[in-house]
């Protein structure tokens, strides 16, 4: 049975709110590099962008990190979290703009209608799974 404190109902939720948003920000770069394999992509070069974007990201999220470290206070996971929310968003935007849309062989009548639907249901439910697994 879980007994939670007043006190940590709120830490918790801060750090559940950065571990999902991670795992969402994670799993969207994952989807966006090739896999698993379900976009059509127009050419097989590197798309710079994505990887100047996912740099960003990543030294976007280092000084809240940094902040949490040294001052120990746990607000810090709430700009990381935005963060990594707004790094898993900008990436699904991208990927949008750059891909043909869904594989021929996942070429449902949702995915014709949604061509994002495979990248959010991934995404989506990868993060959940990895929240669950903090949540136990």
């Amino acid at each position: 049975m879980l007994v939670l404190h007043k006190s940590m109902v709120i830490a918790d939720l801060y750090f559940w709110f950065f571990i999902s948003s991670t795992a969402y920000m994670v799993f969207t770069w994952q989807i966006s590099f090739g896999l698993p394999p379900a976009y059509v992509y127009p050419s097989l070069k590197a798309d710079t962008k994505l990887f100047y974007h996912a740099r960003l990201s990543i030294f976007a999220v280092m000084p809240c990190i940094a902040g949490l470290a040294i001052t120990n206070e746990l607000a810090f996971f709430v700009p990381a979290g935005l963060v990594a929310l707004w790094s898993g968003w900008r990436t699904r935007t991208l990927l949008l703009q750059r891909t043909q849309g869904p594989l021929p062989l996942l070429l449902i009548p949702l995915t014709a209608k949604w061509p994002m639907l495979i990248f959010d249901t991934w995404t989506i439910g990868g993060a959940l799974l990895i929240l669950q697994q903090f949540i136990r």
